[in-house]
């Protein structure tokens, strides 16, 4: 899981994949490009064997830029063409590090969900409140904040339903928004051992 005081570690990473022909070996990925946002767009299946598995792309990566296409609202089109013809193509893609592992939280503030991870989009009617349990299925920082995908709380499967997104921590202000459900265990200390003052070995 992912702990609040490691919430600093994490890091946005790029990584730009060139891909031969669909023709020539199958790209193996696919994305919910269903989704109306582009924001929401991300990789939700890897074929093991495949191209997008071969190159390191993994599930929960996020497109940036498709050849010289940034991946925005306004491009949503270009971009989904270039991608339809299947040619070789270079893919820029956005992940954190370490990679997010799914975690609950209890939250520490009352906040309004938004309908996506950037900082201006719209608000939804639905809200999280102080001390409610939220399931942050996936999250990423988006300037200079750790947005978190809240899912319905009762189940951990990847296809369970979005409620929206939330701050989670913001690294200029070092505030976090959520706490830990458990403690961290901590590693056992080894026990020293003395020499005993007069002792012989055998």
């Amino acid at each position: 899981m992912q702990y609040p005081e490691d919430f600093p570690k994490l890091v946005c990473c790029k990584s730009e994949v060139k891909f031969a022909p669909n023709l020539e070996a199958p790209w193996g990925i696919a994305c919910n490009f269903a989704e109306p946002l582009v924001s929401l767009w991300k990789v939700t299946r890897v074929t093991p064997n495949q191209q997008a598995y071969t190159k390191g792309v993994v599930r929960g990566w996020r497109m940036l830029k498709v050849n010289d296409t940034e991946v925005t609202q306004d491009n949503k089109e270009d971009v989904l063409n270039i991608l339809k013809t299947g040619g070789e193509c270079k893919i820029c893609f956005s992940f954190l590090h370490k990679i997010w592992k799914p975690t609950r939280y209890l939250m520490k503030k009352r906040m309004k969900l938004q309908q996506s991870p950037e900082l201006d989009s719209d608000y939804l009617k639905d809200e999280v409140q102080v001390g409610e349990i939220v399931y942050i299925l996936d999250a990423t920082i988006v300037d200079g904040v750790l947005r978190g995908e809240v899912h319905d709380a009762t189940t951990s499967k990847f296809e369970s339903m979005v409620r929206g997104w939330v701050n989670l921590y913001t690294f200029d202000t070092e505030e976090s928004f959520v706490k830990s459900m458990s403690k961290r265990k901590r590693k056992p200390e080894k026990t020293k051992v003395k020499p005993i003052a007069g002792a012989k070995d055998v």
